[in-house]
């Protein structure tokens, strides 16, 4: 159904009501399209942090295991007969000379930063590389535990006391004599930053936030093992409350594991990858911004809204369009109506004015519309003087013979809806006051 509009034009609702529908749609449409991307590029990017996360898991217990190997050169037992000798005579210096290649070249193969040979107490005997006077508290308590598992032991990463705070990294084995009984010790110093550091910064595809960190709890903190990428700060200097329900390295110290959302160390949101790493106290937190990981979707949620904003633009001209149609239609039917009218009522004037007998037309309400000429000169009245006056004012009629006023003919007309005829020796008073004799007959015009 259609309804009317301002200046006559009309509009179809049903019409504007589907464009608004297909106008939500479009929106509820790139809305869930939106969220879907976000969605997969989640799982994605969850997927390649796992992926990542359990590489380099997987590399630090081999690289832990390469250590282990190295120390597993304290069995040789020409190294436990040479050792014996040293320390008989500590002071002999052809025991020493026998010893040193072997430390240099122990060193020298793995690219270690020191190689100590100390006593059962934790006394320096013999070193290459780093000078070691004394061995701080962490390295003789990793010399105590493998003395008295008679195995090799990686030690804990902690800082030094002597080298500047530096990260520090030792493993160690007993050397025993034949009948398996400890005599002294071998003490590799471990570079960090060469090797575990490197490979814990390092990522394989571009990336403006991704990176792993390792962590530990100490006490009620979390510290972070390795140099941050967003924090000039060294390896073993950032710590953070343990009890933080978003961070995401104090979930990974409470037992959490696997693909979490929270905040790392700046307070930024990420999304991470939680896992314990292998033969040690340290857990492993891989992970990527949110604002990073959700940036190509973002790209792409705005193409989508751009795109339904182009499509909504186009639909809305089109709508302007086709209304500019209808409306230039409809005025166009307006205006030939109104030329049929004007051409309908130009004739009906002309045939009005050509009739030789007066003639007058009024509206229901017995007031005059329209006169000819005849009907002028007769009433003394024109067409425009009488226009709205009542009949019986411009058309007035008496009886010859009594002078009594006449019932119009016209109002019969409209009364009894038929034609209705004047009575005889019916007289019309014009105007000017002066009195015709005239025959005369009223009927009702009638629509469709």
């Amino acid at each position: 159904m259609s309804g009317p509009s301002a200046g006559g034009v009309r509009f179809n609702p049903f019409g504007l009501a589907a464009a608004v529908l297909l106008l939500a749609a479009l929106f509820a449409g790139a809305a869930w399209f939106d969220r879907e991307q976000r969605a997969e590029t989640t799982a994605i990017r969850s997927a390649e942090l796992s992926s990542i996360a359990e590489l380099k898991s997987d590399w630090i217990a081999q690289w832990r295991s390469r250590l282990l190997a190295d120390a597993r050169h304290a069995r040789d037992p020409l190294l436990a007969r040479a050792v014996a000798d040293l320390l008989r005579h500590p002071d002999d210096a052809a025991a020493r000379a026998e010893l040193q290649p072997w430390l240099e070249r122990l060193r020298a193969d793995h690219d270690h930063r020191a190689t100590v040979l100390a006593t059962l107490d934790g006394q320096p005997l013999l070193g290459a590389g780093e000078r070691v006077d004394a061995l701080d508290a962490p390295s003789r308590e990793l010399l105590a535990a493998a003395i008295t598992a008679r195995a090799p032991r990686v030690g804990s990463l902690h800082r030094s006391t002597a080298a500047a705070g530096e990260a520090r990294l030792d493993v160690a084995a007993p050397i025993v004599d034949p009948d398996g009984a400890p005599r002294a010790a071998l003490l590799l110093r471990v570079a960090p930053e060469t090797e575990l550091f490197a490979l814990v910064r390092r990522w394989p595809t571009p990336s403006r936030s991704a990176g792993t960190m390792l962590v530990r709890r100490d006490g009620d903190n979390v510290v972070f093992l390795n140099p941050l990428r967003h924090v000039a700060a060294p390896a073993l200097s950032v710590h953070r409350a343990a009890d933080l329900p978003d961070l995401v390295a104090a979930q990974a110290v409470r037992g959490v594991t696997g693909i979490v959302r929270g905040t790392d160390y700046r307070g930024v949101e990420v999304l991470a990858d939680l896992r314990p790493v292998p033969g040690t106290n340290w857990l492993m937190v891989t992970k990527v911004d949110a604002a990073e990981l959700l940036a190509d979707a973002r790209q792409r949620s705005v193409a989508i809204v751009a795109a339904v904003a182009v499509l909504t633009v186009t639909l809305l001209l089109a709508l302007a369009m086709l209304s500019a149609m209808r409306h230039r239609n409809a005025y166009r039917r307006l205006f030939a109506l109104e030329r049929d009218r004007s051409e309908t009522l130009e004739e009906f004037r002309a045939t009005l004015q050509g009739i030789g007998d007066g003639v007058l037309s009024t509206d229901t309400e017995g007031r005059v519309r329209r006169m000819n000429e005849v009907s002028e000169r007769l009433t003394g009245w024109t067409e425009a003087e009488a226009t709205g006056r009542p009949l019986p004012e411009v058309f007035a009629i008496v009886n010859e013979n009594t002078r009594a006023t006449v019932d119009n003919p016209a109002f019969r007309a409209m009364r009894e809806g038929r034609v209705v005829g004047l009575a005889n020796h019916t007289l019309l008073v014009a105007r000017d006051g002066s009195e015709r004799p005239i025959a005369d007959s009223a009927a009702p015009v009638r629509d469709a």
